[in-house]
């Protein structure tokens, strides 16, 4: 029970970490053969550097992600905290 704020945080920054992966699949993969490993950050940048340069449409696909992050955080936090034991 004294371990769940540290499972908490670890919880919360590998959840994120996960919604915002990037440098990985573009090294690795470069969004896979038709697009198969793309992942949503991916799809962001490519909306604003290389289809025509819709820095609006990534903008507002960017604020979706972030609203999605925020809610997904919101509801982890909760669920975590009713766990957590006051020492």
């Amino acid at each position: 029970p004294m371990i769940t704020h540290a499972v908490t945080i670890c919880f919360f920054l590998t959840l994120n970490g996960a919604f915002k992966v990037f440098e990985v699949v573009y090294g690795l993969t470069g969004g896979g053969p038709g697009r198969s490993t793309q992942v949503i950050t991916m799809n962001i940048y490519e909306e604003a550097f290389s289809n025509n340069f819709r820095y609006g449409y990534a903008s507002a696909k960017s604020i979706i992600l972030f609203i999605i992050v925020l809610i997904v955080t919101i509801i982890q936090i909760s669920v975590t905290k009713r766990r957590e034991v006051e020492s």
